[in-house]
């Protein structure tokens, strides 16, 4: 779960995206909730605060936030899994997986 500012693209289209051009070693994406046209910090507190988004020089106070949610599998932490003598072949499938991004 976390605030994002609404403009940007989600965390899932991104992870999608990944899987779409075979991007290997990604987390398992089970779902996701994008509330970028329901949940809004200014529809709270920011919204009580800066009843027009402007600072007293005419500036935007922020960027609106949306919440967005995503589910993914639970893994175990990588230095429970490998030892050092595996890293160099762990960081050369990460440079792999970062060149197709």
């Amino acid at each position: 779960m976390s605030w994002q500012v609404c403009t940007h693209l989600s965390e899932a289209h991104i992870s999608n995206t990944a899987k779409e051009k075979d991007v290997e070693h990604l987390p398992e994406l089970h779902m996701w909730m994008d509330g970028a046209n329901e949940y809004h910090l200014s529809q709270g507190i920011r919204g009580q605060l800066f009843l027009d988004n402007k600072l007293s020089n005419g500036e935007e106070a922020y960027e609106d936030r949306c919440l967005r949610f995503m589910v993914f599998t639970k893994y175990k932490n990588i230095t429970k899994i490998i030892s050092p003598a595996n890293l160099d072949y762990v960081f050369l499938q990460l440079i792999g997986c970062l060149e197709k991004l």
